[in-house]
């Protein structure tokens, strides 16, 4: 993986509270731009676009929710808007910032849920693929109040480590 910086990770790892606030943060500000872009989609394709509308919101959100951690955890600031406002940043166990393609592995807790949604709509599955994803999900983001280096599985998976600034 190449590095985007070549500066040594500082601070002591973040914990599972902080962490948790700050992807509560960043959860409400996509959430909030996928309600404007599915309001306006169900505005536009009305009641019977209904299911169109809810696949591109998904796809959309999980473009978006890409691009947000993975620009901006690979980023000069190496933190989301959540993770600026608790003041912990996302390193590489090596040391520095995690490139774009980094951030996006580490991320795959915030937007794999979308597509997944996608296909359990488009197939008519009820949505258990996303369901499924979303207990692995907190299976890994839970075992960083646990594991003493607190990382989750998601960042050991990333050679990430989300520390205080």
């Amino acid at each position: 993986m190449s590095m985007a910086s070549a500066a040594p990770a500082s601070g002591a790892p973040a914990g599972f509270l902080l962490r948790l606030v700050a992807s509560i943060i960043d959860s409400v500000i996509l959430a909030i731009i996928i309600f404007v872009i599915s309001f306006v989609l169900g505005m536009v394709l009305g009641m019977n676009g209904i299911v169109l509308a809810t696949i591109i919101s998904y796809v959309i959100g999980g473009i978006l929710a890409i691009f947000y951690w993975g620009k901006m955890e690979s980023g000069k600031d190496q933190a989301t808007l959540g993770k600026k406002v608790m003041k912990i940043k996302v390193a590489s166990t090596a040391g520095g910032a995690l490139d774009f393609a980094g951030a996006i592995k580490r991320s795959w807790v915030h937007w794999l849920g979308y597509f997944l949604a996608v296909i359990d709509l488009v197939i008519g599955t009820g949505y258990i693929l996303a369901g499924i994803v979303g207990i692995v999900t907190l299976i890994s983001c839970v075992a960083v109040a646990f594991k003493s280096n607190k990382q989750g599985f998601h960042d050991d998976w990333a050679n990430a480590q989300v520390v205080r600034v």
